[in-house]
């Protein structure tokens, strides 16, 4: 319990991945960019095998930092490929193209030089799909589990469901085939 952790008391928290973007997750993660300073995220290449004795078959993480109001200029991120815990990639970016200090404070996670300039980039543009008109997220739908309200093809009272697929080059293309 984060109240519990003395000031410049550090933490360390093994996670389920989605509190970075779930809806469920959103007044956690509020409350703890406020009171956290993050230094380190580590992520697992492999969902099956980091907790695999303990039977947990989802994306986990390990964060860690300080209890302390402000967030550091730049965050490490290390990741390993199963569950060993042996880094295979360490990466050290800027908390502001992570840390989102929006409503719902989303944390992005990249794995790349690439992916983090590409966050840099992309939080430096003023102009967002959400002022726009446009809502995402992540968790509501579950295809597998939803299989009998989703269609492949158009129908009256259906929304679209855009997936990563769909955009190209920085533009959106519909329709795209997306069945696996």
């Amino acid at each position: 319990r984060l109240e519990m952790l003395r000031e410049n008391g550090r933490f360390v928290y093994i996670v389920p991945r989605s509190w970075t973007s779930g809806v469920y997750y959103k007044s956690i993660r509020k409350a703890l960019i406020s009171e956290i300073d993050i230094n380190q995220i580590h992520i697992f290449g492999s969902r099956n095998d980091a907790f695999s004795a303990e039977s947990v078959l989802q994306e986990t993480m390990i964060i860690s930092g300080t209890k302390r109001k402000g967030q550091r200029e730049h965050i490490t991120i290390t990741s390993s490929a199963t569950g060993d815990m042996e880094v295979v990639s360490s990466l050290r970016v800027e908390s502001g193209a992570c840390i989102g200090m929006t409503e719902d404070s989303y944390i992005m996670i990249p794995a790349t030089q690439h992916e983090a300039d590409v966050l840099k980039d992309m939080s430096a543009n003023e102009s967002t799909l959400g002022k726009q008109g446009y809502r995402f997220c992540t968790g509501p739908v579950v295809e597998f589990r939803n299989s009998d309200t989703i269609s492949i093809e158009p129908k009256d009272d259906y929304v679209l469901m855009l997936r990563s697929a769909h955009v190209t080059e920085g533009t959106f293309r519909f329709p795209v085939d997306v069945r696996k």
